[in-house]
């Protein structure tokens, strides 16, 4: 489970929740972190659609949940910021090397266990 866009103060917490196991229903490791990250104070369309492929992609290649949403981070944070530096539509394309290749700034953080 991944939850975007929870606003506090002048940052976006992502938040996300994996538990392991091989089968639906079986046992595993809880895995539960946020990743906290700068808000951008400008309206965009379509990033929810360019995380949730960026995070399927990552995911596909193995990474971990909390890494494939370090790398749809970073992504997104380089996509917007050139969208806002030349206006108009989402620059995917003109970001192509900032999704193969995404620079990770903003790390997740593992939730810890109350003992």
């Amino acid at each position: 489970i991944i939850m975007t866009g929870l606003a506090i103060e002048k940052n976006i917490v992502l938040v996300g929740s994996r538990r392991g196991g091989e089968k639906e229903g079986e046992g595993g490791d809880l895995e539960q972190f946020y990743i906290s990250f700068p808000s951008i104070s400008q309206k965009f369309t379509g990033t929810g659609d360019l995380f949730s492929s960026l995070v399927l992609s990552w995911i596909s290649k193995g990474d971990p949940i909390s890494v494939a949403c370090e790398k749809a981070v970073a992504t997104i944070q380089a996509v917007l910021k050139r969208t806002a530096e030349r206006g108009g539509e989402l620059k995917i394309i003109q970001s192509k090397s900032d999704i193969e290749n995404p620079n990770v700034v903003y790390r997740a953080q593992l939730f810890k266990e109350d003992s």
